[in-house]
C-alpha cells in the first residue's frame, strides 16, 4: 500500500493521481499507441518512502506489451539532480532494476518533466 494515499492497485494509484493536480498537469496521459506517460512533480528523497511508492508502479509490468521499451524512473529533476534514484525495466511482465539509465530514456523523461513543468507554471500564472 502507497503510504498515505490508501491504495494498493496501479489503477487506484493513477486515479489518486489525476484527480491531484499538484502532483503534475495532467498526472499522465496516453498516446496514440496506447503508451501510458505518467509525470509527478513531487516524491520523496527518502530511500524507504520511495520504496513505498515504487512498489505498486512496478504492477505496471502486468500491463505491458511484449515488444514495449517501458519503464520508470524516478529522479531529482525538480532540483536540478538528474541522477537517478530508481531506473526500473518494464521487459516481458516483469520489473528488473537497472544501474544505468539509458538514454533514450532519460531525454524522454527530461521533455516529459519539461513539459509537466510548463503546464504547472502556466495554471499558477
Amino acid at each position: 500500500m502507497l503510504q498515505g494515499t490508501g491504495v494498493a492497485r496501479v489503477g487506484d494509484l493513477l486515479q489518486a493521481w489525476q484527480a491531484d493536480t499538484a502532483s503534475g498537469m495532467p498526472p499522465f496521459a496516453l498516446d496514440a499507441n496506447g503508451r501510458c506517460t505518467l509525470t509527478l512533480m513531487q516524491t520523496t528523497d527518502n530511500y524507504f518512502e520511495l520504496v513505498q511508492f515504487l512498489a505498486p508502479l512496478r504492477g505496471a509490468a502486468f500491463w505491458t506489451r511484449p515488444e514495449a521499451d517501458d519503464f520508470i524512473l524516478a529522479t531529482g529533476f525538480l532540483f536540478g539532480d538528474s541522477e537517478p534514484m530508481a531506473c526500473i525495466a518494464l521487459p516481458d511482465g516483469r520489473s528488473q532494476f537497472l544501474d544505468a539509465v539509458p538514454a533514450p530514456w532519460q531525454r524522454e523523461a527530461e521533455d516529459s518533466f519539461e513539459g509537466a513543468l510548463a503546464l504547472l507554471t502556466a495554471a499558477s500564472d
